[in-house]
């Protein structure tokens, strides 16, 4: 499945804001129509500080119904990586042609943290097809090869700075001011021009309370034998 269009939201102000409206605030973004996914997946970090509704059913009702829907959440920095994966269970099972993949995050203490999201629709046609998905467990190092070579690394906060300097990858460092949706805004904002500068394109980032390091790559230059 390649990622179709997406856009990012970060919402001004003070912090009372709720996954519900950081989700429409994303799908907002979109420009043109949205064609009604058959899967949608809202990932977050943590909890809803303000639980009043089930937000993929709401966004399900404004993308026209009819998807399964359901939140991956408590899960950190690893929650969008891991709604990808059950997705692709989805894919392979020929249970799902369009995917939305909606990431939140709420403003965090110590040291603050602003609320944000990210609204990225897979199906179809697009820049940059997922071709795989990588855990590496605490203590070991970050497994980039095979990469072709124009890749780029889109980094995380939590990665560690011995990666980026050993890589040989040209990298892209998320912007500081969010944690679990970082490297998914960054995809959100610059993924078309990625797409036409590199052959791939690698989102990495790594859990610090758990050591958990997650990867996504991202091709926009298929191998015949490649594929979601």
């Amino acid at each position: 499945m390649r990622l179709r269009t997406a856009a990012e939201y970060q919402p001004g102000g003070g912090s009372s804001i709720s996954f519900g409206e950081l989700a429409e605030g994303a799908l907002e973004q979109i420009t043109g129509p949205v064609p009604s996914p058959d899967l949608l997946i809202v990932a977050h970090g943590l909890g809803d500080s303000y639980p009043s509704q089930s937000v993929s059913a709401r966004l399900d009702h404004l993308l026209g119904g009819g998807a399964r829907n359901f939140a991956v959440s408590e899960q950190g920095i690893r929650a969008p990586f891991k709604a990808l994966r059950i997705a692709r269970g989805y894919t392979s099972s020929g249970r799902c042609e369009e995917l939305a993949l909606v990431v939140v995050e709420q403003t965090s203490g110590g040291p603050p943290k602003p609320a944000s999201s990210v609204f990225l629709l897979f199906g179809g046609t697009g820049g940059l097809q997922l071709t795989s998905l990588a855990t590496t467990a605490p203590g070991r190092p970050v497994d980039l090869a095979g990469l072709p070579d124009r890749a780029l690394l889109v980094a995380g906060h939590g990665i560690d700075p011995a990666v980026l300097a050993d890589c040989g990858l040209d990298v892209h460092e998320a912007a500081p001011g969010s944690q679990s949706s970082s490297v998914w805004r960054e995809l959100a904002t610059h993924y078309e021009a990625w797409a036409r500068a590199y052959d791939a394109v690698v989102l990495c980032d790594t859990d610090t309370d758990t050591g958990h390091s997650e990867i996504a790559v991202f091709r926009s230059r298929m191998p015949s034998r490649q594929q979601w």
